[in-house]
């Protein structure tokens, strides 16, 4: 941990401090609405998250372990839920415990006297851990695609959905081949990016040429998936306005069809499942997506709101790591399997 004497990063330990601070010495310049976001959000990081971070890597856990371990009827449908939980603890680890805590939260509930910031440790730190994060998020974001694309198969396929997967090397392939597209899609941001001095000598890793695109192409493929999630909402809708015809002429079928409907409804409901995820984590990715094309809207944006945005950004990401951590209890009332298996989880401690 360093010193409060040692200061040469652009983020100090006092960011969630300082507002209060210059409230309390009536200094010109300071402000309510920055003391205020400024201590929700130190002890949303400093002291809420910890829990929520820690719940999230229990509950994506068991996710995983039950649905690449203990459901034997492995599927694709299956198969990348447990993925989708892989990506999920892999987000809370990279955004939350390597990032938000050590640089926010510590800060906040030690006075100042702990911090760690990861990112301006060193040129490779900088690269390296911004790189890991935008292709685990995009990487986040593909699996959800793959997932719509699943929902297309349960909704042709006129057998249930419960083919397994002969052999690990095309869950390997596949695998590789979204890791690489991730990656692809991660360039333009991580070719940008690097450990910078600013006019003050201060550190910081941050975009070395920040244009109007490269800000767009951030709101879309960066932390929140708000591309791929925007993309997989809009086949939802697709999927919502044929399951709701298939509805209406359900009830039309003769006593000849009763076990075609049978089936038809179990994917249905595997469908219905998926499409309530998506809706879910697209809600949640809303908030930070809007505030940070809020904040790269604006023309000269002054210092305080720059601070405000961006702890508010930093606050909306606590949100998508929450919501994460509940799709267990998703999971457990829309999926037998799951819930007979984690019962028997449960049961066996």
């Amino acid at each position: 941990m360093n010193s409060l004497n040692n200061v040469t990063e652009l983020n100090t330990p006092w960011d969630t401090l300082i507002d209060c601070i210059m409230i309390k010495t009536n200094h010109p310049n300071a402000s309510y609405y920055a003391c205020i976001i400024s201590t929700i959000y130190g002890t949303l990081i400093g002291y809420i998250f910890p829990m929520i971070g820690i719940f999230s890597l229990i509950t994506n856990s068991i996710v995983a372990m039950i649905f690449f371990s203990l459901i034997h009827q492995k599927n694709l449908y299956f198969i990348f839920l447990g993925i989708l939980a892989i990506t999920d603890i892999g987000f809370d680890i990279l955004i939350g415990w390597l990032w938000l805590f050590p640089a926010y939260g510590l800060p906040y509930i030690t006075s100042g006297t702990i911090y760690y910031f990861i990112l301006t440790k060193s040129y490779l730190h900088c690269r390296l851990l911004k790189s890991i994060q935008m292709t685990w998020c995009n990487l986040r974001g593909n699996i959800y695609i793959l997932l719509a694309f699943t929902r297309l198969l349960l909704l042709l396929l006129h057998k249930p959905f419960n083919y397994k997967i002969s052999t690990k090397y095309f869950m390997m392939i596949l695998l590789i081949t979204i890791l690489i597209i991730s990656s692809i899609i991660s360039l333009p941001l991580i070719l940008y990016t690097d450990l910078l001095i600013t006019r003050r000598l201060f550190l910081t890793c941050w975009f070395t040429n920040y244009t109007l695109f490269l800000s767009i192409y951030q709101v879309l493929f960066s932390n929140s998936c708000l591309f791929q999630l925007t993309f997989v909402s809009f086949i939802d809708l697709l999927f919502l306005i044929k399951i709701i015809k298939w509805s209406k002429q359900r009830y039309q079928l003769t006593i000849h069809n009763c076990i075609v409907t049978k089936l038809k409804t179990k994917q249905i409901s595997k469908i219905i499942t998926l499409i309530v995820l998506d809706l879910i984590s697209f809600i949640s990715s809303i908030p930070s997506s809007i505030l940070y094309i809020i904040l790269v809207s604006k023309t000269q944006p002054n210092l305080e709101e720059i601070r405000i945005f961006t702890l508010l950004i930093h606050m909306s990401w606590g949100l998508i790591i929450l919501q994460s951590s509940l799709n267990i209890i998703l999971y457990y009332k829309r999926i037998d399997y799951f819930r007979n298996n984690l019962m028997k989880l449960i049961n066996c401690h």
